[in-house]
């Protein structure tokens, strides 16, 4: 519970702090040029493309939400992952799971979370991409309620099946951060925070590069109707070559990376507070009996 509840708050606190990116390589998947008459789309920066949103107030748009996803999402996985791997470490009598065993047990924890968080991840990205410039704003809960009548419930499930093959990106970039800590660390509660976030941003890197088209497919599959990942895929080729698979890969990958850092950082922090507190608490209760 303590690795469920540190995942948690670990992952809203680092959302936060990079949630413009998210933005950003949101709308650039879902292939929604960012406008600028001074400058072409091909020449604009990271950073004039954020200030361009900022000054249309789109910036933000879709946080609460994200950060109840974040919230959702981070505690599902970690109180999995953490409980089958403890129950394996148990059979197994070690200290450290292999890289088979934690990939298992990522993938097992990554599709259950998945698949009960995919409804706020849809709502999500439709926030994101609506402009604040129309003048209504709107809330998750009313996000949803606008989803089921017009296409109703099944339309909450839009790109589960991107979703659990993105499954792969946070078991590649759990795993490896496991096996990069394992090579450190003889015991897997000896890392510290500071390598927590070395460990967590090098891993991210390579799990987003990786898995970054199925990304952009998923997004779509939010935002269009009735059509397949393959039929997408091949639009997205025909209009805009291979690459057009890996727009917002920059800003995505810059957020990715921030994030994974922070989150695993935080969570480290958070979850040595939390055994502190555990054990305080404990004592205690020896002493009162």
């Amino acid at each position: 519970m303590e690795h469920a509840v540190s995942g948690s708050v670990s992952g809203v606190l680092s959302i936060s702090l990079t949630y413009p990116l998210v933005t950003l390589s949101t709308i650039l998947q879902a292939r929604k040029a960012i406008k600028n008459a001074d400058t072409p789309a091909k020449q604009q920066t990271i950073l004039n493309q954020l200030l361009q949103l900022y000054e249309k107030g789109d910036l933000y748009n879709g946080l609460s939400s994200c950060i109840s996803g974040i919230a959702a999402t981070n505690f599902v996985y970690y109180y999995f992952f953490e409980t089958l791997s403890k129950i394996r470490l148990n059979q197994t009598k070690k200290k450290n799971l292999t890289f088979v065993e934690s990939t298992t047990i990522g993938f097992i924890a990554g599709s259950i979370t998945a698949t009960v968080t995919n409804p706020i991840w849809t709502a999500n990205t439709r926030l994101i991409t609506e402009s604040k410039t129309s003048g209504v704003n709107k809330t998750l809960v009313g996000i949803i309620k606008e989803i089921i009548e017009e296409d109703g419930f099944k339309a909450l499930f839009k790109g589960l099946k991107p979703a659990l093959i993105l499954v792969l990106n946070p078991v590649i970039q759990y795993s490896i951060f496991e096996q990069m800590k394992n090579a450190i660390y003889d015991s897997r509660d000896d890392i510290t925070p500071k390598m927590s976030f070395v460990l967590g941003a090098l891993s991210k890197i390579v799990a987003t590069v990786l898995t970054y088209p199925t990304i952009t497919i998923k997004t779509q599959s939010h935002l269009q109707k009735d059509q397949s990942m393959w039929n997408m895929i091949e639009k997205i080729v025909k209009e805009d070559g291979f690459l057009g698979l890996f727009k917002g890969l920059k800003p995505k990958i810059i957020q990715s990376v921030l994030t994974s850092a922070f989150l695993f950082y935080f969570k480290q922090k958070i979850l040595n507070v939390l055994k502190m507190l555990i054990k305080l608490n404990r004592k205690q209760k020896i002493k009162m009996h």
